[in-house]
């Protein structure tokens, strides 16, 4: 076959066939030309003697060759058509395929089951019967036409579990949590609360305490008891707290034994009271406040006067805060009483003389007490 259009020539380098586009070169412009082997000029392809030499030339090996659309440079497209073997097997693949993921319902025998119930038998337990009986095998090649003209197979869906709700065990377990959880919030809470709240120690004090030596040699309970307030004050600071504690109780302790001693006199009710009256003035703490009112309730309830006695009979001048001692006792002042008779709800007659009446203290060990008549002074045996 021909190609029109273009002269034909033959390469002087290469010595094949080729198209001239000379149109002197002595030929026409659609015969193919070719190269003298003896003296290299351009002939036609067909001849058989060279024009210009006059060497035989012999016949052309390739008389029936044809020149394509890529000897022309241009671009071939190719179109691949199967043949209808290859499109049976392809058809009998796609039949086999839908038939082994979707077998008929007919296709399934019944089988048992572990409970015993007659049920179908699933695709897995029994193999479709092929389709492709009778019809050739399928190359390599084939296959994967067949594969790539074939739909891809349909993806087995995922079954999602069944939500069937929480269990009670699940539910014991939440509420437990919750619970423990309320519980942790309530005194983690209260603990951070504290922790914030809490005021810092304050420092270790920098000042000596002299209360605390006086304390330790023995000394005067009622210097110690100002020397540790007046520490306290200066520092607040637990070790001054103990020390005024310490000192409040040896003062105590001190008045209480004036208070109690055996042979009692009335001096030490005088020092007991100028003790607790000193006290006071530094510390009016609760403890040292009582026993101040008890000992000038002890002071007055002495200081009362033996006026007369007459026969089996005492006047005694009761002492009454508001009046000094040199004024006229009123009536509500005095009080008769015989042997056996109670002053004050605590002073006990025992006998009564010309001169003295002697009597007896209930809340002081039954401490016996003498008064003289006319004078302010106590005695005790």
């Amino acid at each position: 076959m021909g190609v029109t259009g273009a002269w034909l020539r033959v390469s002087p380098d290469v010595g094949g066939l080729g198209v001239s586009d000379n149109p002197e070169a002595g030929g026409k412009r659609d015969e193919k030309m070719r190269l003298c082997p003896t003296c290299r000029m351009e002939i036609s392809a067909l001849a058989i003697k060279c024009r210009f030499c006059g060497e035989p030339v012999g016949r052309p090996r390739d008389e029936s060759r044809a020149l394509t659309i890529d000897d022309l440079g241009g671009e071939t497209i190719r179109h691949y058509a199967p043949s209808s073997s290859v499109m049976e097997a392809m058809e009998a693949f796609r039949a086999e395929t839908e038939v082994s993921s979707n077998p008929p319902a007919d296709a399934l025998p019944n089988k048992k089951n572990i409970l015993g119930w007659v049920g179908k038998k699933s695709p897995m337990d029994s193999k479709a019967p092929s389709v492709s009986d009778g019809l050739p095998s399928l190359d390599e090649k084939s296959r994967a036409l067949a594969e790539l003209a074939m739909p891809s197979k349909p993806s087995t869906p995922v079954r999602r579990p069944v939500n069937q709700g929480p269990t009670w065990i699940k539910q014991i377990g939440v509420f437990a949590g919750l619970v423990a959880s309320i519980i942790i919030l309530y005194f983690g809470g209260n603990y951070v609360w504290a922790v914030m709240t809490r005021k810092p120690a304050p420092p270790p004090p920098t000042y000596v305490n002299p209360a605390k030596a006086i304390l330790e040699q023995g000394g005067d309970p009622v210097e110690a008891l100002q020397e540790a307030i007046k520490a306290l004050r200066r520092e607040p600071h637990p070790d001054n707290e103990l020390i005024a504690s310490e000192a409040r109780r040896k003062l105590v302790a001190a008045v209480n034994d004036m208070l109690n001693t055996k042979p009692w006199k009335e001096e030490d009710l005088r020092r007991a009271q100028s003790m607790i009256g000193e006290a006071f003035k530094s510390d009016s703490s609760e403890s040292i406040r009582t026993l101040k009112e008890e000992v000038d309730q002890e002071y007055f309830s002495y200081r009362m006067t033996l006026v007369e006695t007459t026969g089996n009979s005492a006047t005694f001048r009761l002492n009454n805060k508001s009046k000094s001692v040199l004024e006229k006792p009123d009536a509500s002042d005095t009080v008769t009483v015989k042997v056996g008779d109670t002053i004050a709800d605590r002073f006990t007659v025992m006998q009564i003389k010309k001169d003295f009446v002697q009597v007896q203290d209930s809340l002081r060990q039954n401490r016996l007490l003498t008064f003289n008549r006319n004078s302010a002074e106590i005695a005790s045996p």
